[in-house]
């Protein structure tokens, strides 16, 4: 019982990973808009493998704690706009931190789960957050469970040492 090539998962399907996907990072948008300064515009280049893909972006703020993040791209059939809201919460050491909020809807409803990276899978074309697509990390899928559980064992060990 449980002899050599008993099991089935030489037909399983692995869950799609954030690195085949196309990252929008919006931390790098951040960076080239000076924080999301209202009124900024330009373009920004999303690699996926030997592609390239170009959005123009805009900043709008429809108040002082939002922004929006306005995504157009001709890659796709046609130019599309994307909006993507942006909120702010005090930093812990002072000033502000921004956040996207994921712009997919999951259920029925929509999703707005605070984010910093949007993606998007080859067999789709629309941005969302790794969890509305139910994607995973190509580290997680390939260390089984004992590895895991002696990593974790050694971070607990590492954080032990460094509060000491």
């Amino acid at each position: 019982m449980g002899g050599p090539g008993s099991t089935r998962w030489r037909h399983h399907r692995k869950m799609t990973t954030v690195e085949s996907c196309l990252v929008l990072d919006l931390d790098r948008v951040g960076r080239q808009t000076d924080r999301y300064r209202p009124g900024s515009e330009g373009l920004i280049q999303l690699k996926h493998g030997l592609h390239r893909f170009d959005f123009e972006y805009r900043i709008e703020a429809p108040d002082s704690s939002t922004r929006l993040v306005r995504l157009s791209s001709p890659e796709w059939d046609q130019w599309r706009d994307i909006e993507i809201s942006l909120v702010n919460i005090p930093a812990p050491l002072g000033g502000i931190t921004w956040f996207g909020q994921c712009p997919a809807e999951r259920d029925g409803s929509p999703c707005h789960r605070r984010i910093r990276k949007l993606y998007c899978p080859a067999w789709r074309d629309e941005f969302a957050c790794r969890h509305c697509y139910r994607l995973t990390y190509e580290s997680v899928q390939q260390v089984d469970s004992l590895e895991r559980k002696g990593h974790a064992i050694c971070r607990k060990a590492r954080r032990i040492d460094s509060s000491r």
